[in-house]
């Protein structure tokens, strides 16, 4: 190894690569599906009466789901919630059908994988609605019969999650927002 002598010695210099977070960095495929997701949800909107929240109020469920963030779920805590909602009636078998297969990966066995792993719920029903939305356009029949299921079972997430966060149902919202927050407190306590 040679010195470089302009006015004395100068230390060895090594230029290094920054690190990169590898799990930040998105391929282009994974940027595209995210895209898609989006705008699923954002074409989708919201329904408030997908499910009944004044009927949740009025049995007292606003404990249980106070917090409720399907962004941030596991397959198995949504699989319960599922149950929850149908042993009460506030969804059909479908719904609660969907909530127990969302995020469920299996092996060669037929063994449920990573059951405890946290996952966003609304992406992964978003994303199969883009692929139903991919193989009707191919002629499936059977997407576009799926379809509504799905968009079903996403507002219902997205009420209970406006339900757990603020304790309000829709209706209590809107009364309030036109001042006659009266009314929906007479309704709830019949």
């Amino acid at each position: 190894m040679s010195k470089f002598h302009i006015w004395g010695d100068l230390p060895q210099v090594t230029f290094k690569t920054p690190p990169t977070d590898k799990t930040e960095q998105k391929t282009p495929a994974q940027h595209i599906a995210a895209l898609e997701i989006s705008l699923v949800l954002r074409e989708i909107g919201k329904d408030p009466v997908a499910i009944d929240t004044t009927d949740m109020e009025r049995k007292n469920l606003r404990a249980m789901f106070q917090g409720f963030d399907p962004e941030n779920i596991t397959p198995n805590e949504l699989s319960l919630v599922g149950k929850e909602l149908l042993s009460r009636k506030l969804i059909d078998n479908h719904t609660a059908e969907l909530f127990q297969r969302t995020g469920l990966e299996f092996d060669t066995q037929g063994r449920v994988l990573q059951a405890d792993t946290k996952m966003n719920a609304l992406d992964i029903l978003a994303g199969r609605i883009a692929e139903m939305a991919t193989n009707e356009m191919r002629g499936d029949p059977y997407a576009k019969m799926l379809r509504p299921d799905y968009v079903k079972a996403i507002h219902v997430l997205q009420n209970l999650q406006a339900f757990g966060s603020t304790g309000d149902t829709f209706a209590a919202a809107r009364h309030k927002a036109l001042g006659k927050a009266d009314v929906i407190k007479a309704q709830t306590e019949k």
